[in-house]
């Protein structure tokens, strides 16, 4: 449904970079503000689009090819009346790389899976076969994660398996208490694929942390990486905790067996087309993920009450084409690598990205975003960690209350060294943008919005559609949906 940008994290720094040595740090005092700087001319310099590969579209992310058929389809019937513990899950269930296991229609306890194993040409499915697979309604699931995965690669968990059933698998919560888990994936789990999937009334939709101990040298970092997760198409609902959870940590101090060990990081993690309404804390959390092709994009967040989107410790990552409405801030970058926002509805009563750190190499460049600010600014930094240098270029800031105007209106960078900030459109109210529906959630802008043609030309950096997809032209409009 969505298109965006082709811009890559690498080359993102490097406008960043560019930008910075134009030295554009404007002040404005009016209520309705365009800065000028020196993008425009990077852009005429550079010629990205032969080095990048090409734009990014919902179906074009890496992931395992679910399409190949290449096992047997094995229809295994659970008990329904206790938790089912697949120890040695291949050898117990009788599975081989490229099997689909076919659960029937029903309702079903707590599920394990312990050494799930398929591999890179021929993960193992698990889908719903004859309608809804329902797991986890019923005393017995009260106290425990209601699907597991340990020690697991390669494997795909597919509510997909009825057509015209947009969600055939769904975890339910509602008995016993809600801070277990939807989906437990640990130990050394890598290489999978959640997709199609309904949650609701639990604690973490997903999460994955590896657990270090010295018991588990395999583990360590040094050793083992969380490679391709790809979580897709969930339906998140009442939660109370995160929503997805991938939040490792670069050490740990286990001093049994060498004092601070390295944890092992995230690489090439897709968390996209996620629906999420009301979950207690942040809904996406990715940290520790430093390498590989890491994308935040095309989800729908309403309602996580610590935030939208946060990129944390040590992690490089590309946040585009979200839609983020709730209490706290849009987007939240802490300690981290190169982080671009782009092309992002952030619609946030604090601020619609915060940045900080305790490291300084937090970088954020934040191009043709929309960002309603009720009660707050667009952007905050703090922490004098938090070092920059930032760009932000092209976004559409409307009603941000806050008076703060450090370097300019609408921003508040106190705790960054450098920023870069200009061609964005600072106005002081709903009414001001012109949106064609603001009332009834449409932001797209209407005829004489004076966010129209009011942005810097970026097609020369690979800028060419909005959040839509609708293609960009030049006079770019700021914001992220194009008129």
């Amino acid at each position: 449904m969505f298109r965006s940008s082709s811009l890559r994290p690498s080359l993102l720094l490097l406008i960043a970079l560019l930008a910075a040595c134009t030295g554009n740090l404007q002040g404005a005092d009016d209520a309705s503000v365009r800065t000028d700087g020196g993008l425009e001319r990077d852009a005429a310099r550079l010629d990205l689009g032969a080095l990048d590969g090409g734009s990014h579209d919902g179906g074009q992310d890496s992931g395992m090819d679910a399409s190949v058929s290449c096992g047997e389809t094995h229809t295994v019937t659970f008990d329904p009346s206790i938790p089912i513990y697949n120890l040695d899950a291949n050898e117990q269930l009788g599975l081989h790389p490229g099997d689909t296991l076919c659960m029937p229609a029903g309702d079903y306890r707590p599920i394990y899976f312990h050494r799930l194993r398929g591999t890179p040409g021929c993960p193992i499915r698990i889908t719903n076969c004859g309608g809804l697979v329902r797991i986890g309604p019923g005393p017995s699931s009260a106290t425990e994660h209601r699907l597991n995965f340990s020690d697991s690669e390669h494997f795909i968990v597919a509510g997909d398996g009825v057509a015209g059933m947009d969600y055939g698998i769904e975890i339910d919560g509602r008995t016993g208490t809600n801070s277990y888990h939807a989906i437990m994936v640990n130990g050394a789990s890598s290489d999978y694929e959640i997709h199609h999937v309904y949650a609701h009334d639990h604690g973490v939709t997903v999460e994955n942390v590896p657990q270090l101990s010295c018991a588990r040298p395999e583990l360590f970092g040094s050793v083992f990486t969380v490679r391709n997760p790809r979580i897709h198409h969930l339906k998140i609902r009442n939660g109370s905790s995160y929503g997805i959870y991938l939040a490792g940590q670069a050490t740990v101090d286990l001093p049994d067996c060498g004092g601070t060990i390295a944890a092992p990081a995230y690489e090439n993690v897709q968390i996209h087309d996620i629906d999420l309404d009301t979950v207690a804390r942040a809904g996406i959390h990715l940290s520790h993920a430093p390498n590989g092709e890491n994308r935040i994009h095309h989800n729908r967040i309403v309602n996580a009450m610590q935030g939208g989107i946060t990129v944390d410790s040590d992690c490089r990552a590309e946040v585009y084409a979200n839609v983020v409405n709730g209490p706290a801030f849009g987007v939240f970058v802490r300690g981290s690598l190169d982080v671009p926002v782009h092309d992002n509805l952030l619609i946030a009563t604090g601020y619609g990205i915060q940045m900080a750190g305790t490291v300084t190499r937090a970088r954020v460049i934040a191009y043709q975003n929309t960002m309603i600010i009720p009660n707050g600014n667009a952007a905050q930094s703090y922490s004098g960690g938090d070092s920059g240098p930032h760009v932000f270029v092209n976004n559409l800031i409307v009603a941000p209350t806050a008076t703060a105007s450090r370097p300019v209106l609408g921003f508040d960078l106190t705790g960054a060294s450098t920023a870069d900030i200009h061609d964005n459109l600072v106005l002081p109210s709903i009414d001001a943008a012109y949106f064609v529906d603001a009332a009834g959630g449409d932001y797209h802008l209407a005829a004489g919005s004076p966010a129209i043609g009011a942005g810097v030309d970026l097609s020369g950096m690979g800028v060419d559609a909005d959040l839509d997809g609708r293609a960009r032209s030049v006079p770019f409009d700021v914001g992220c949906y194009a008129h």
